[in-house]
Formats: C-alpha cells, structure tokens, sequence
C-alpha cells in the first residue's frame, strides 16, 4: 500500500453493484426495454470489470431481470470556456436481481472483479480557463462527471488533497515524479489527470500509480467531458485487468486466519465487524483466543490469494510480512512467528 497522511484510504465495497443508469430520451415502455438492455450491459461491466464479451444477443429477456427501476434527473452548472450551458439529463436506473445478473456473468464467461475493490485517490487538474488550477472542490461539474463516470464502472474513488502537488508541478511532472509523489499517498492506487485545452478540443492525460507499477493514458476528444470520463474508464480497466478474477482462476477455500494485535474489546470489535462485512467470507467462525491473538476460521467465496489481495487494499488488517518489525507483528504468545499450515493466513491489526 501507498503511504500519504492526509487521510486514511482504502478499498471500498462497491454500492448500486446491481444498477445500471443509463441516458433515455423518454418514458416510455418501448424506449425502456431497449434502455434496460444498455443497462444490463453496464451491470455485466461493473461486475467483470471488462468491456469486452458482451454481445447484444447476450442482452435479450433484460427487462425480465429488473427488479425495479425509476427515472431521474442529473444536471451539471455551466463552466464558462468549457461547458457554456447548464446540462440536464433523464436517466432510467435499473435495479437487477442478483443472482440472474451473476448467472448471466458466468455463462458469458465473464471475469469476477468483486464488491470490495482498490479505491484510487484521485487528483484532477485543469488548464484551459485561463489558469493551471487543481480541481478541488468535488462538487463542481468537472469532478462530478468524472465521479459519475466511475460510478458507473463500480469503481470507488476518493478525492487528494490540494497539498499533494501543486497545479504547475502537476502538468510539468513525467511519470517517473508522479509515481514517486505516489509513493507518499496512503492508497491502495492513486489517479492523477491533467485536463488542458488542445488544438483537437481537449486532451486527458491521465497517470494510475499502484503496487504493481504506473501506467499512463490519454484522450483527445472535441469534447471535455469525454476527457474527463476517460481517466474514470481507463482506471476501472486497468484494475480490473490486474484484480479480477478470471473464471475458475479463484476456488473457493476455507482458511484460518491468524490475528495479532488484539489488546482490547474495541480491537475484537473492530476485526470482527470489518471481517463480517466483507462479501468474500459467508462464514466466520472464531477458533480460539491467547494473549492478544485471536484464530477464526473462515469459509470463502474466492481463493486465499485472491482474500489476501483485498486484504492489502485495506486499512484494518494487514498480511504478516518477514520484514515487518518484531513488536508489530509477533504476539506474547509467538502466533505468528511459526511456520503456517498452507491453508492459514497471519494477519495483524493495524494501528
């Protein structure tokens, strides 16, 4: 994990998994039924993470699917020299069942990119109004497309402060200075984007730093928002492509989890309760208590390594490493210091 004290960040369970919202002109039957088969489409994405193998033909019977839905209005304000008039928007958002939109993932052969996922912090800057400027205020419309954009991804942001990087350092620095400026943030991933005027319209130039390394992308477009949007889509693409998981690529399996660092009710409470919060464990049981390290034994929708992985994105447990110091992660008892059954994971609590 990226380290940065601004504030803690971490992976995130993905809400409205089963939603999909999409542009409609009317409301009307017959518009609906086409609009919910784009809105099965974005569903099949959010749960695979991929765009790719979904065919129209897979999409027949979506209505069928839809346990609810409703219209809503999305407006964005105006952003003279950008965005000259106010936008205004109808949307259908479709709730689907569960279970079909699972089952229609398997049988397309679809990867499985989970609730719980890396959430980026993200950092957006502007050049084009007259002024290099950091989009800080989340509820302006340029930071609101790009979180709708990533919504619609199921990808979960979070917002950088302003004294990461200046706007200038932002838009001089190469990829080698943002992944070191990464290297402070305390994220499982960070996205920094730079938005400028081109002679094409505008360009998106966009920078996904995470433990397995940068990568960059960009997006000449006549229009803004589709600059803006492309950060959220690349970075739902590329994490997708390293987390998800590809059919039968993680079994599930039963574990014991080891955790050290527990020296209070508040700790138990506070392991137990993210522990049951997690979609990948259907059952924890707890094992047995000594001397500030508790044993449960977990049954798990996915692999170990695919848990321990979600794990790392996190900020309550961290995976015992041999180069962690002593004090943190050996217990009175030494729990962690033995050498462990290939099917028990040594965790510990962190501060």
């Amino acid at each position: 994990m990226l380290a940065f004290s601004a504030q803690p960040l971490s992976a995130a369970q993905v809400p409205d998994l089963f939603q999909g919202e999409v542009l409609v002109n009317e409301q009307t039957q017959a518009s609906r039924a086409e609009a919910n088969q784009r809105a099965l489409a974005q569903v099949l994405v959010k749960l695979s993470g991929s765009r790719e193998g979904i065919s129209p033909a897979a999409l027949a019977g979506a209505e069928r699917m839809v346990l609810k839905f409703q219209y809503a209005q999305r407006a964005y304000a105006p952003v003279p020299g950008m965005f000259e008039e106010p936008i205004s928007e109808l949307l259908l958002q479709s709730n689907f069942d569960a279970v079909l939109a699972q089952q229609k993932r398997r049988a397309m052969g679809l990867s499985d990119w989970g609730r719980e996922r890396p959430a980026p912090a993200v950092l957006i800057g502007l050049d084009g109004l007259g002024a290099q400027v950091l989009l800080l205020n989340t509820q302006a419309t340029p930071p609101r497309m790009f979180a709708d954009a990533a919504r619609r991804r199921g990808l979960p942001i979070t917002w950088m402060a302003g004294s990461v990087i200046s706007a200038p350092a932002l838009f001089a620095a190469d990829d080698a200075t943002l992944a070191a400026r990464a290297a402070s943030i305390d994220a499982p991933a960070v996205l920094f984007g730079r938005i400028a005027r081109a002679a094409e319209g505008w360009v998106g130039r966009w920078t996904l730093v995470d433990d397995q390394g940068s990568d960059s992308w960009s997006l000449v477009d006549p229009s803004a928002r589709r600059a803006i949007e492309a950060g959220a889509e690349g970075a739902a693409d590329r994490l997708a492509a390293r987390y998800a998981s590809k059919p039968g690529q993680a079994p599930a399996q039963s574990i014991t989890l080891v955790v050290a660092g527990i020296n209070s009710l508040n700790d138990y409470a506070r392991v137990t309760g993210y522990l049951r919060g997690l979609s990948l464990a259907t059952r924890i049981d707890p094992l047995e208590a000594d001397r500030g390290v508790l044993k449960f034994r977990l049954a798990l929708t996915t692999s170990m390594d695919r848990f321990t992985q979600v794990l790392g994105f996190g900020s309550v447990l961290a995976v015992a490493r041999a180069d962690e110091p002593a004090d943190i992660v050996l217990s009175d008892s030494g729990a962690l210091s033995d050498a462990s059954p290939l099917d028990e994971l040594k965790v510990y609590l962190r501060p």
